[in-house]
Order: structure tokens, then sequence, then C-alpha cells
């Protein structure tokens, strides 16, 4: 007589090989990886952009005088008038330039607590590529009613981000 082996049989044995055959490939693989090593550096660039330079273009007649100064490390600006009186103006030229390697886009924004005083800024956004290039800009100030001779401040700022051209 002859015996019947079971299929079942047939299909547990090969299931039983396959998985001893993969687990030799994992310890294999595992002991040739003991050794590999992988080592890099990732360099992504700077972002610092700054204000370079505020000066006074043009102001009207003493006794008024408008200052302007950057200071923060470069990151405001504070315009001072002294002697303010209703009518006066001036007119404010900056320059913001990326000291850093990635371009970056930003926008000049100002801070002002006094009622009177308004400022209006030319040009405050823009991209500036990086290694060193800028951008000028333009701002006016002109005072409406305030109190005469008293000294009036507010700083100029800037918001800024990575520039993408794909955005």
């Amino acid at each position: 007589m002859r015996r019947r082996i079971k299929r079942g049989h047939h299909i547990g044995i090969i299931c039983l090989a396959m998985v001893m055959s993969m687990s030799a490939v994992g310890v294999g693989f595992a002991a040739w990886q003991d050794g590999v090593e992988v080592k890099g550096v990732v360099a992504t660039g700077s972002i610092e952009p700054v204000f370079v330079y505020c000066t006074v273009e043009g102001e009207s007649a003493a006794p008024s005088r408008a200052e302007a100064f950057v200071h923060g490390g470069g990151k405001k600006i504070s315009i001072r008038v002294q002697d303010a009186f209703p009518g006066y103006y001036a007119h404010f030229r900056y320059r913001v330039a990326n000291l850093g390697t990635v371009p970056v886009q930003y926008e000049t924004y100002f801070s002002c607590s006094e009622p009177g005083v308004e400022v209006v800024l030319g040009a405050p956004a823009g991209v500036i590529d990086g290694r060193g290039d800028s951008r000028e800009g333009d701002m006016w100030l002109q005072v409406g009613s305030v109190l005469e001779d008293h000294n009036y401040s507010f700083e100029v700022g800037l918001n800024f981000r990575q520039w993408n051209a794909v955005e």
C-alpha cells in the first residue's frame, strides 16, 4: 500500500523553509552592516538682514529737527523729532542689506504711539539675495495736530523670512 501524504504538510514545510531563509539573510545583512559608518555635514546657510543706515534727506524749516539712527544689531531704526510743530515733514532714506547667504523676503514696519504723527514707508517690502545684496527704501514723516515744542519718537523694524522661488 502506498501512503498518501497530505497536501497541507508540503505547504507547511515550504513556509518553514522560507522563514529560515529570510532569517539567514537578515543575520547576514546585520553582520555586513556592523562595520559601515556614514558621516556627513549639512550646511544650510544663514539669514541676516540688517539696516545699514538711515539718513535724513530733507525736512521743513527749523525749529524742528529730525534724527535717525540704526540700533539693535541693525534690526531697528529709531527716529526722533525734536521741537515738533504742526505741518513739519521729513524725508528719510534707509538701506536694508542681507549679510547672510540665503535670500530673504523682508518687510519694514513702524511703531508710533503718537497721534498726529503720520509715517509713510516707500518700498517697504522686497526680496534681497544673500552675501551683501541690499535694497533702499524711503520714509516720509508728516506731523499733524500735535503739541508744539515736544519731542516725538518711533521705531522702524524688519520682519523677514527665507525666500523660496517656488512659493
